[in-house]
C-alpha cells in the first residue's frame, strides 16, 4: 500500500530500485550493499518509458517549478557526485579536488560551491576545464598536474586507476580520496613512500582504508613501529606482500626499500636521452612526484602510464620491463665496476619471495636433469607441482638442488639463489587441501599436475652483481 504519494504527484526514479530489506546491509541503512538490490534499466524497465511501474519506497519527491531535464539527472549522477562528496569528508570551506569532469563530477563541484568550498578540477579535457572555471572552480588543470594548494578532499570520477596515487600526493594531511567510479583500470601498488617536506606517508590498502604521515625519524631516531601503523576494520594490517619466514629461528624477510628495477630502467633511459625528470613527466602526461616515485621506489604501473613512458623515452614498454627480443639474457657487455658480492641466508629468502619461477636439478641415470617449474614459498620449503609421470617425479625420495636467478639486461646486474635439499611428496591431506585451495604453485605449462612436491633446503647460499655506482 503506496501511503507516501497521491495520485497527480511529481516523483522520480533513481538508479537503485530496490533492494530486500531484510539483510544487515538495509538495516543499516546502507541499501546500496544489499546482495539482492535492483536497478533502474539494469533489472528493471523504466529508464526511457512512458510508463512504469515502481516501488514506493525508492522513488523520490521531485519539487514543483524545474523542468524534467534539469531534475532527471539529480537521480543518477547526482547521487553519484553526492555520496562520493560525503565519503570525501570535505570539511565546511574545505578545498576539494576533483578528479575528472563529467556529468557527476561538473554537478559536484555546484554543490561543493554552494557549500562554501574551494574546488579545484583536474581533468584532461580542454573544454571541461573551461566550464569548470565558468561553474566557479578556483583553478582547472591537466589531470596529472597539481593543484596549487593542498586538498582536504578529493573525489576521482575519472575511471583511471593510475591518478589514484597522483590524487593521494595532491592532499594535505588527514585528506581523504573518495573513487566514485563504478568501473577503474588498475591501481598501481599504493603501499608507497612518498617525500612530503621532511616527512613520509604510507597508504595502506584495503577496505578501511588510511593515509598515515610520521616524521623520518621520531625522536629515538627509530623509524615508525608496525604497531604504530593504521589497522584495517576489516582486513589484517599489511606492511607489504606477504613474505617466507626463515625456518624456525631464522630472520623474517623484510621487504627492500631500494627502488625497483623498472625505476632503475626509467631513471637510466631519461639520463640517456638527456631528459630532466620535469620535462619528462610533462611529456607523458603525469605529475613530476608521480614520476618520482616511480623511479625510487619498488612499484607497479598502469599499463597506460607506462605507454606514455615508453613512447616519451624512445622505447618500449616491454624493455622498461627487462624484456626484449627472444634470445638468452647477458648478451650486453658487462658494466664499467661490476661487483660481486655473497649474498647472506636472509637476503636468498628474500630474493625467493613468496612465488616465481625456478629450476629444479637432479641425476638421472642418463645424466642430470635441469627443468624450469612454478613455485611457492612456504613455511621455509619449496613447494612445486609435476606429472606423476613426468621427469621430475624422479625428484622425491632424493636430494636436489633449485636454483633461481635474476638478470637486468639494461643495468646488467643480476643475482642467483642456490638451494640444496631433500625432496618429498606432500602426502598429508590438510596440507594438499590447503595447496589446492589456494591454488599455489600454478604451473604455466598447464595439464594434469597432481603431484605435489616439497624441498627442505639444508643449504642456501646466493650471489649477487652489482655496480659500484647501485647500492641495491
Amino acid at each position: 500500500m503506496v501511503l507516501d504519494f497521491s495520485p497527480g504527484d511529481r516523483v522520480g526514479m533513481a538508479w537503485l530500485a530496490g533492494t530486500c530489506g531484510d539483510c544487515r546491509y538495509c538495516r543499516a541503512g546502507r541499501e546500496n550493499l544489499c546482495p539482492g538490490s535492483r536497478y533502474t534499466g539494469w533489472d528493471l524497465h523504466g529508464g526511457y518509458a512512458r510508463y512504469t511501474v515502481a516501488d514506493a519506497r525508492f522513488v523520490y519527491r521531485l519539487p514543483e517549478g524545474p523542468p524534467d531535464e534539469e531534475l532527471a539527472p539529480l537521480l543518477c549522477a547526482g547521487i553519484i557526485g553526492y555520496r562520493a562528496l560525503e565519503r570525501a569528508e570535505l570539511p565546511p570551506g574545505g578545498r576539494l579536488g576533483i578528479y575528472g569532469f563529467g556529468a557527476s563530477a561538473h554537478l559536484t563541484a555546484q554543490l561543493a560551491l554552494g557549500r562554501g568550498a574551494t574546488v579545484h578540477v583536474l581533468t584532461r579535457a580542454e573544454e571541461a576545464r573551461r566550464l569548470a572555471l565558468e561553474l566557479g572552480a578556483a583553478s582547472a588543470g591537466d589531470a596529472y598536474g597539481s593543484p596549487p594548494e593542498p586538498l582536504d578532499a578529493a573525489v576521482l570520477f575519472a575511471p583511471v586507476g593510475d591518478l589514484v596515487p597522483v590524487a593521494l600526493a595532491a592532499l594535505d594531511r588527514g585528506g581523504t580520496l573518495a573513487v566514485a567510479g563504478i568501473h577503474l583500470t588498475d591501481i598501481p601498488v599504493l603501499e608507497v613512500q612518498w617525500s612530503d617536506t621532511g616527512h613520509s606517508t604510507l597508504f595502506f590498502p584495503g577496505p578501511d582504508s588510511r593515509l598515515h604521515h610520521f616524521t623520518r625519524q621520531d625522536p629515538s631516531g627509530q623509524a615508525p613501529r608496525s604497531s604504530d601503523r593504521p589497522q584495517s576494520s576489516s582486513t589484517p594490517e599489511r606492511s607489504g606482500p606477504a613474505g617466507p619466514r626463515e625456518p624456525p629461528g631464522g630472520p623474517e624477510r623484510t621487504r627492500p626499500s631500494n627502488p625497483g628495477d623498472l625505476g632503475r630502467r626509467v631513471a637510466l633511459r631519461r639520463e640517456q636521452l638527456g631528459l630532466g625528470r620535469e620535462q619528462t613527466a610533462a611529456r607523458a602526461g603525469m605529475a613530476v612526484s608521480y614520476l618520482e616515485y616511480l623511479e625510487t621506489s619498488p612499484s607497479d604501473v598502469e599499463r597506460g602510464a607506462l605507454a606514455r613512458l615508453a613512447a616519451v623515452l624512445e622505447t618500449s614498454v616491454t624493455r622498461l620491463l627487462g624484456g626484449g627480443p627472444d634470445l638468452p639474457p647477458g648478451r650486453a657487455s658487462a658494466a664499467a665496476h661490476p661487483v660481486l658480492e655473497e649474498l647472506a641466508r636472509s637476503e636468498c629468502w628474500e630474493r625467493l619471495s613468496t612465488d616465481g619461477v625456478g629450476r629444479v636439478a637432479l641425476g638421472t641415470a642418463t645424466g642430470p636433469v635441469v627443468l624450469p617449474v612454478n613455485y611457492w614459498v612456504l613455511d621455509g620449503t619449496l613447494i612445486f607441482r609435476t606429472a606423476a609421470d613426468g621427469p621430475l617425479a624422479a625428484a622425491v625420495g632424493r636430494r636436489v638442488a633449485f636454483e633461481v636467478d635474476r638478470i637486468d639486461e639494461a643495468l646488467r646486474t643480476g643475482w642467483s639463489v642456490l638451494a640444496t635439499g631433500d625432496a618429498h611428496r606432500i602426502d598429508d591431506r590438510p596440507a594438499l587441501a590447503h595447496l589446492k585451495q589456494r591454488d599455489k604453485p600454478s604451473p604455466w605449462a598447464g595439464g594434469e599436475r597432481e603431484l605435489w612436491v616439497r624441498i627442505t633446503p639444508t643449504e642456501l647460499s646466493g650471489r649477487v652483481i652489482r655496480t659500484a655506482d647501485d647500492p641495491t
